[in-house]
């Protein structure tokens, strides 16, 4: 299974406030630590995250910020990565380059 990574891709699950978004696909942007500041990915303004546990800053199609509508904060239990590539290759890749 593939894990959650900036850049990734995956789903929502387990929302009990905001619940009609579950199952909507959401970018990773960031992972942010308790008291940690981050910036928004529509503006860039920074925020600090005043929750008391990780969170990932993801981007979507939905509005949860009517100021901002686009992105949110979310715990990385609501999350379910999607992209599970294959990184099997680069190993083939990295054995090429150290015989090459």
């Amino acid at each position: 299974m593939s894990e959650l990574r900036v850049g990734g891709l995956a789903i929502l699950i387990g929302l009990n406030t905001y619940s009609e978004y579950n199952g909507r696909c959401v970018r990773l942007e960031a992972s942010i630590g308790m008291g940690e500041t981050y910036i928004s990915p529509v503006t860039e303004l920074e925020y600090k995250n005043f929750h008391s546990e990780r969170r990932w800053v993801v981007s979507g199609d939905f509005l949860v910020n009517m100021r901002e509508p686009g992105w949110t904060t979310v715990h990385p239990k609501h999350l379910l990565p999607i992209d599970g590539e294959d990184f099997s290759h680069e190993d083939g890749q990295q054995k090429e380059l150290s015989h090459g």
